[in-house]
Parts: structure tokens; C-alpha cells; sequence
């Protein structure tokens, strides 16, 4: 409803009085170069929301004591991330849920020398071992409730999903294979995906992104090249419309068109986690740890 003239104008004057004391306390951001943004305190109650476009050019490093918050481009969406003083990025207000690693997972399906290194409820270790052609892959159960809002068997993939964890390539041989997917069945073994899905595929040393579109399964060519025994931040992200970007370490390093975009088979909701030594007489592992997914 209108106001009356007297409320005008009494607000006019407390609006005076909030511009005088903001003056007076030299805290506006036209004398503060460093803020990206004006000191609402004097402002009194403010009821509205703040919209944060993503940044033309990408924050760098603030100061000490101060922090910086903004939006990026993130698997084909805006986010909001924050950038501490030690310029590492802190990706917020994603719904991550663990995922339970070696002790709640089936045992290990192997072939000559392959075996579970070691297994703990929060990171696992597989390798081939020595002897050429040797395997190994261990897998979570069948239900795993990824996506709400279908059957806790079935990944949505129409929906956004996340996939964060941390891996390292212990050992390595010119023709070992690590596999890592979510999209398998409990009834598939060893190699690509058969169906819609995400996922790694790392050939030695070097990292390809691995999908199926429900069609056909895709790798990409090198992503990245790994350095042996070093721990690795890896982001997989699929948006819901067949496009899938892989992030190492906080940084992009590639796309591909080919992922999924509706709902998979009932059933083909496991991670799964492969590893081969080919023909070699020489062992390929991998240490997955921290692994957390994301669906909305």
C-alpha cells in the first residue's frame, strides 16, 4: 500500500542518517580496493538476495584476512565457489554423500595375481600383481540410491551428477588398464561400459575420460598424464543433457558430448573400479580414497 506523506519522510531522514554514518565511517568500498563488494552493516535491514554473474576473469589469489566469493562456469553451470587466502577454491553448496569404500563392497573378482592390496571404509587399494594378464575388480552393491526420485537402483542421468574423489597410481606397466565407472551392473566383469554411464579410463600412465551414451561407449583422448604415487583431486561431472567435463586438481581438462542424458537400466547404478596389467609381467595398482557423489 502507498505511504503516508509522515512515513516519507521519516524514512528519507533515517536513509540520511545511514548515508551520514556510512560517510563517516570510511568503510565504503570506493576507499577499500581490495573489497569486491560495499559494507552492508550501515545499510539497516536489507531483504533481498544477491546475484553473483560469473566472473570475466578468474579471481586470482587474495590477500591475508581476506577471502573472495564468486561465481564460475562449472560443468556447464553457474557456481559459487570461495578462494582462500592460500588461493585454494572451495566449490559450496553441493549435496555430497559419502560412498562407503572397501569393507562394504563385494569381494574382489580376480585373475591370476590380482588381489585387494588392502581395503578400509574409506579407501582401497587394487592390483594386478606381477604375473601377465592378471586382473582384479571389486564393485559396491546393486542399490545405491544416486538419483531421487526413480527406483534407488536406477541413476537418473537426466539429472546433474557429481562424482569427487582421490586416486593415485601406485605402480604402472606400458599396457596396464584402471577403469573407475558409475553405470556398471553386478553382472558385468572387467572393461567398458555397457550401458549409460560415467567414468576414467587410465592407460599407464595417462588419464581418458570414459562414457556410454546408451548407444555406444566413448573414450576421449588423454586428458592428462599422471605422475606415478601422486594423490589426485578428480571432479566428473555430468549435466543432464550428454555433456561430461572432467576436472583435476580444481582445473578443467576436458569435455565430451557423448555422456548419458535419461534414466539407466535398473541395476546399472555400481561404481566399479578395474585394474589390468595386459600382457605384462609387471604390476599396475591404483589407491582410490574420499569417494563422494552428487544428484539433483
Amino acid at each position: 500500500m502507498p505511504l503516508a506523506p509522515e512515513e516519507i519522510e521519516e524514512r528519507l531522514i533515517a536513509l540520511e542518517e545511514r548515508l551520514e554514518r556510512r560517510l563517516r565511517s570510511n568503510r565504503s568500498f570506493t576507499t577499500n580496493p581490495l573489497a569486491l563488494a560495499t559494507d552492508l552493516d550501515d545499510l539497516g535491514s536489507v531483504k533481498t538476495h544477491l546475484d553473483f554473474e560469473e566472473a570475466p576473469l578468474t579471481p586470482t589469489t587474495p590477500p591475508a584476512g581476506v577471502g573472495r566469493l564468486y561465481a564460475r562456469a562449472f560443468g556447464n553451470l553457474a557456481h559459487i565457489f570461495y578462494v582462500d587466502e592460500s588461493g585454494f577454491e572451495h566449490l559450496l553448496a553441493v549435496p555430497w554423500e559419502n560412498v562407503d569404500l572397501g569393507t562394504d563392497w563385494p569381494a574382489a573378482t580376480a585373475t591370476g595375481t590380482g588381489s585387494v592390496a588392502f581395503a578400509q571404509a574409506r579407501r582401497i587399494n587394487l592390483s594386478s600383481g606381477a604375473t601377465a594378464s592378471s586382473t582384479v575388480f571389486t564393485r559396491t552393491p546393486d542399490v545405491t540410491g544416486v538419483s531421487t526420485g526413480v527406483d534407488d537402483n536406477v541413476v537418473d542421468w537426466s539429472q546433474r551428477v557429481l562424482i569427487n574423489l582421490k586416486f593415485a597410481v601406485r605402480a604402472n606397466t606400458s599396457t596396464g588398464v584402471v577403469r573407475f565407472t558409475l553405470g556398471k551392473g553386478t553382472g558385468d566383469g572387467m572393461g567398458a561400459l555397457n550401458n549409460r554411464g560415467i567414468g576414467i579410463q587410465i592407460e599407464q600412465l595417462s588419464l581418458k575420460g570414459h562414457v556410454h551414451d546408451g548407444t555406444d561407449a566413448a573414450t576421449t583422448a588423454a586428458l592428462s598424464t599422471l605422475t606415478a604415487n601422486q594423490a589426485y583431486r578428480l571432479f566428473i561431472v555430468s549435466d543432464g543433457a550428454g555433456n561430461v567435463e572432467w576436472f583435476l586438481d580444481g582445473t578443467s581438462i576436458g569435455t565430451s558430448a557423448a555422456g548419458p542424458s535419461a534414466a539407466g537400466v535398473a541395476g546399472d547404478c555400481v561404481f566399479q573400479l578395474d585394474v589390468a596389467n595386459g600382457n605384462n609381467s609387471a604390476t599396475q595398482s591404483v589407491l582410490m580414497h574420499a569417494l563422494q557423489v552428487a544428484a539433483w
